[in-house]
């Protein structure tokens, strides 16, 4: 076999017999490379053809040896008639077509994704298991790989594996489409963050994609959909009957509503579905069709009037109007487009509705047959988008800033430049902090980043901070506030004085390292489209404090927000919060009732629930003290009122019942974990958080009654 100059074969700790690869792979070309794609939807060999099998082919004629591995196959797909079930007589055993080697991976059974969050939450344990399966053809094949091209989907679960097998491997992420958009389990956006250093780069499809990976952003690209002309030299004879003839080809996000409305509205029109997997009670103008090998489908598209892409609405499907290979089709052959409104993007040949909209429907299909075609410069060739997958430092049209200012342009100002970004520091404090407030206000004269206010919020008694101001904040562009007392309360009268357009909340014991403000500037000029920002705290010595927080930087949702930062690490961009949102002045810290805490995450959530995008780096770091060094006393007391908030913030945001039994349990496991090290303070601590958070939790329901009856002792 072909050994790489200077890389070190890794085979899983056990060693692979160089006769064995050779059996698998041949000697190949000079400047030819052993590529793996793994897909966990499509095989090589399907009739229906997406862009995944276009890369694989246009790899192969390239001279490159490629292997098409296809998992998530199992018995469950039988039943469900998978698209590949045709092949499953082939499945665990390699076969050569057209060039490419195609391997269908059979298991008993595969994780799924479902829409009862419960079954999802039970389900969770077997994506690990799953990810640990034993294939000697996938190992032989990570290990002898150059390039290792990973779709998005549950090969994610094999990224570190791949690493792992071969270090010197490039390995690339192919986000073919957002995992929220494709309804993926919450578990694959969180294996996907894990294994974030396992990749080289990330190649999107859409610069709509780029908010979802800002996390990544100096790692990410722009590597659009590409076409061959060659491919649709010869669609065949018209197929059709009718004078007017409306296509949809493909089964992604499948809206059958679509045809039920238009069939109706247009009878005069014959509607032609090929390949949605679906069966629906259709009007009788809008024949079905099973799925069809991609050369059968060209007539189809060739002869049309026009072209249906009947997306459902789904969260963040903006960026299939870039992405979609159908329209890319349809635009190729020139004939006008329906889509919804969030995939019409920049060509003037599509007409968008809203889906569910039946009027709309009825205006964007008249629109479409009475258009007139607009031509379009063509796409780059699949052999140009394989060249620049492979490597897309080397092509300037790559540049995912270019690509996003391209879009800002076409989109108009939505966002003030960069020069604009501001940043208005809430600072609220009360007692014994004279000290810590000093440190506060001296980091931030350290600054790179100079432009920023200070909103001091003082809940003291008069003249209590007079001597701290005039000394520690002389020079610093400070306003000084007073309010009622809470932090809720004392914050929500910061936000109203604040005029930056980025708000930070820095507790008045914690202090920033000197680039903290300009990393979190440079973040918001770069990411325009991310509203919220997270980070992480550590002590003077640089290890965790506070609260345990997840290593990998990603995205913030309600599965993993309470591992992603806390208070000291939030910025916010002001637009998001507008003059609706605000801090829960019922819980937090010196709040009337006895929820103590949560604020900071209430806040969070509800800021993601209203639509902002969120994101935790792990890079960006403000110090804080240790929580942990106080007596055993305060701990006890501060567990147990802390949990109420707790409890109170899983309740508001509808965590389950079966969420709440999972905190409580993982809260009474430690404790006996800490009893059994003979560590009663931390046990007792623990006990008292999974009690006082079913307390929090039950109680929720009772807050509009009011807090009198609940109010802290």
């Amino acid at each position: 076999m072909r050994q790489l100059a200077g890389r070190r074969r890794v085979h899983g700790g056990r060693g692979r017999s160089p006769d064995i690869l050779s059996g698998i792979f041949s000697t190949l070309p000079e400047n030819s490379k052993r590529i793996v794609i793994i897909s966990a939807v499509h095989d090589f060999r399907m009739l229906r053809r997406g862009s995944i099998q276009a890369l694989a082919s246009a790899l192969a004629r390239m001279g490159h040896d490629v292997t098409f591995f296809s998992l998530r196959f199992s018995l469950l797909s039988l039943i469900k008639r998978d698209s590949r079930s045709f092949l499953w007589r082939k499945a665990n055993r390699a076969e050569t077509v057209d060039g490419v080697r195609c391997y269908l991976w059979f298991t008993l059974i595969h994780p799924f994704q479902s829409q009862s969050g419960f079954l999802e939450f039970l389900f969770r344990p077997y994506y690990a298991l799953h990810k640990r399966l034993k294939d000697a053809f996938l190992d032989n094949s990570l290990c002898a790989a150059d390039y290792i091209i990973i779709e998005s989907g549950q090969g994610i679960l094999f990224a570190n594996r791949a690493r792992r097998l071969n270090p010197g491997a490039k390995i690339i992420y192919r986000a073919s489409d957002k995992l929220s958009t494709i309804g993926a389990a919450a578990v694959l956006q969180a294996e996907l963050e894990k294994s974030a250093d396992a990749f080289d780069w990330f190649c999107l499809l859409s610069a709509e994609m780029a908010d979802d990976f800002a996390w990544v952003r100096e790692r990410s690209f722009f590597v659009p959909l590409g076409m061959d002309p060659d491919d649709f030299l010869s669609a065949g004879p018209n197929p059709y009957v009718a004078p007017i003839n409306a296509v949809s080809v493909g089964s992604m996000l499948f809206d059958e509503e679509f045809f039920q409305v238009a069939g109706k509205l247009f009878p005069d029109i014959q509607f032609h579905v090929i390949g949605s997997g679906a069966t629906f009670d259709a009007p009788a103008n809008v024949k079905l069709y099973d799925e069809m090998a991609f050369k059968a489908t060209l007539p189809y598209i060739a002869f049309a009037s026009v072209g249906i892409a009947p997306y459902r609405a789904a969260k963040g499907a903006d960026y299939l109007a870039t992405s979609s290979l159908k329209l890319k089709q349809y635009e190729h052959f020139g004939i006008p487009a329906v889509c919804p409104s969030f995939a019409v993007g920049r060509s003037p040949n599509r007409s968008g509705y809203e889906p569910g909209n039946a009027t709309s429907i009825e205006q964007a299909i008249r629109a479409a047959i009475s258009s007139r075609f607009v031509p379009v410069p063509p796409p780059l060739t699949w052999r140009d988008l394989a060249q620049r997958l492979l490597d897309p430092r080397l092509f300037a049209d790559c540049d995912l800033g270019a690509a996003l200012l391209s879009r800002a342009a076409d989109a108009g100002p939505q966002f003030p430049p960069a020069s604009a970004v501001t940043v208005s520091l809430v600072v609220c404090t009360v007692g014994d902090r004279r000290p810590q407030l000093s440190r506060l206000l001296q980091s931030l004269k350290l600054q790179e980043f100079r432009s920023f206010e200070i909103i001091i919020v003082d809940q003291n008694a008069p003249g209590y901070l007079d001597e701290v101001l005039d000394d520690s904040g002389a020079g610093l562009p400070l306003k000084h506030l007073k309010s009622a007392r809470g932090l809720s309360v004392a914050r929500n009268v910061g936000l109203v004085h604040a005029t930056g357009s980025v708000v930070a909340f820095p507790d008045d014991d914690c202090w920033y390292l000197s680039e903290t403000l300009k990393k979190a500037a440079a973040f918001f000029e770069t990411n325009p489209a991310v509203d919220v920002l997270l980070g992480r705290t550590i002590d003077a010595s640089g290890l965790p404090s506070l609260s345990p927080l997840r290593r990998e930087s990603g995205s913030v949702s309600k599965d993993n927000v309470w591992t992603s930062g806390n208070s000291n690490t939030l910025f916010v961009r002001r637009s998001a919060i507008g003059n609706e949102i605000r801090f829960d002045e019922d819980i937090g810290v010196g709040a009337a009732s006895r929820f103590q805490s949560g604020e900071e995450t209430d806040f969070v959530l509800t800021l993601i629930a209203g639509g902002a995008r969120a994101i935790y780096m792990s890079d960006l770091k403000v110090f804080h003290d240790q929580v942990e060094n106080v007596g055993a006393r305060q701990r006890l007391k501060r567990s147990w009122r802390y949990a109420h908030g707790f409890g109170y913030v899983l309740k508001k945001h509808e965590f389950g019942a079966g969420y709440l039994a999972y905190r409580v349990t993982r809260s009474f496991l430690s404790a006996i974990w800490a009893a059994m090290r003979l560590q009663p303070v931390n046990a007792l601590s623990r006990v008292l958080w999974g009690a006082g958070t079913v307390v929090g939790y039950a109680m929720a329901d009772k807050v509009e009654a009011g807090y009198a009856a609940y109010a802290a002792p």
